[in-house]
């Protein structure tokens, strides 16, 4: 059986929107998914900084803390995880504006940190300083290492 504190939901670039869309719409329609953690890595919630939209977003539909899929809105407050949100420093597909605006969104989130970390795009997951950086903070949040207020942005 999974239990809530077994399951910690990452994901990079559209998969991380996907992971908080999930959770929100879970909790939303009162199913909470046994989630424990979420952390989106280089995932544009704001999209009017992005040069290159993906079709989905083109609208900037996120911008506003919500997306309606099939005549249905999920609110990002939905989300009542911790969330850590991860922004490459040199990203020109995914810039750090846009992917720091999910902060101000999952205004239920128990705690939310938003770090930067070198690299770009795929550089941010899997650049030669991404085991030191990225995925360290992914494992110290994953741990429940971090206090739990919501903080501002963090380099290494």
């Amino acid at each position: 059986m999974v239990r809530s504190a077994d399951v910690h939901l990452v994901g990079w670039s559209l998969a991380g929107i996907f992971c908080l869309l999930a959770v929100a719409a879970a909790v939303d329609g009162r199913a909470p998914l046994p989630v424990r953690t979420v952390t989106a890595i280089g995932s544009p919630v704001d999209v009017s900084a992005v040069p290159l939209v993906a079709p989905l977003l083109r609208n900037n539909d996120l911008a506003d803390g919500r997306l309606v899929l099939s005549g249905r809105a999920i609110p990002l407050a939905g989300v009542n995880v911790p969330v850590l949100v991860v922004a490459g420093r040199d990203d020109v597909i995914a810039p750090q504006r846009a992917v720091r605006a999910v902060v101000d969104l999952v205004t239920g989130a128990p705690q939310v940190r938003f770090e930067t970390a070198p690299g770009g795009y795929l550089g941010v997951v899997t650049g030669r300083r991404a085991r030191h950086t990225t995925w360290t903070r992914l494992d110290d949040h994953s741990d429940g290492a971090a206090a739990g207020s919501r903080t501002e942005p963090g380099t290494t």
